[in-house]
């Protein structure tokens, strides 16, 4: 009889090797029972012992997976959020910080123009001889109004 030959068992196939060891422990194993039932028995009860093992086994590697897989999934989308929130904050920054140029930008504006405003009353006056031009003067030097040269 063939199945008692552990070689010529049809055995499923195991691409990746995990069982080896069980089919050679387990084939040992049957091979010491010795004809004597209560032998067998053992045997039989340590390989439903092992199908409930394996069973239980599986379950909880899939709800790991699941939960690993979720739990990725969860830190993902907590990654994406915080990575948004930051992009909006930089985004709300550099907003600001264009605001706050466009307030320099407008007064020196202002100022450029009150400027060209007072130099234009103090040509006009120095035209119609009306102001010292010490003041005018002193300030060319200075660089400050346009240069009268």
């Amino acid at each position: 009889m063939s199945d008692t030959n552990p070689s010529k068992l049809p055995w499923p196939q195991d691409r990746v090797g995990m069982t080896t060891q069980l089919k050679r422990e387990g084939c040992r194993s049957i091979g010491r029972m010795g004809g004597n039932p209560d032998n067998f028995d053992t045997v039989m009860s340590v390989l439903r012992v092992l199908a409930h093992h394996a069973q239980a086994k599986l379950e909880e590697q899939r709800s790991g997976k699941e939960a690993a897989v979720l739990a990725l999934a969860t830190k993902r989308a907590e990654q994406e959020e915080v990575n948004d929130q930051q992009a909006m904050g930089m985004e709300n920054a550099l907003h600001r910080q264009r605001d706050a140029l466009d307030l320099r930008i407008k007064a020196m504006a202002g100022r450029k123009a009150a400027a060209k405003e007072q130099w234009s009353e103090v040509l006009r006056k120095r035209a119609a001889g009306e102001e010292d031009t010490s003041q005018a003067d002193a300030q060319a030097e200075q660089g400050i109004g346009p240069s009268t040269q």
